[in-house]
């Protein structure tokens, strides 16, 4: 009886994960985080960049402009991640890169993960 009653809950809990996976997946990318290919690119903040590069804090605090100069905590930050497809071929790449608000200028890439 426990069994029947364990197969009978799985078959009505199924299709309600599958569809706030489905929900989920549409607000993300909704919300420009997250790409039908599995890829992100989602602005962030100055401090939670260096809070996850905690090690790596002097060299984020380097970054500038070359064209206008503008330093570091005054940059746009996003995080990137490369579609799934790139991932299945070991040519992933994820991290965060910076663009100058003035002049929109990618000023540089930092990759946290590759494989």
């Amino acid at each position: 009886m426990q069994q029947v009653f364990g197969v009978l809950l799985g078959l009505l809990l199924l299709p309600l994960v599958i569809l706030l996976r489905g929900l989920t997946f549409i607000i993300r990318m909704l919300e420009g985080k997250l790409f039908s290919d599995g890829s992100i690119d989602k602005k962030v903040t100055y401090e939670f960049v260096k809070a996850d590069m905690q090690y790596f804090s002097q060299e984020i605090d380097s970054h500038r402009c070359l064209k206008c100069g503008v330093e570091a905590q005054g940059l746009s930050w996003y995080h990137f991640r490369s579609s799934d497809a790139s991932w299945r071929h070991l040519a992933g790449r994820e991290g965060f890169y910076s663009k100058c608000p003035k002049c929109n200028a990618t000023v540089n890439s930092i990759v946290t993960v590759m494989n």
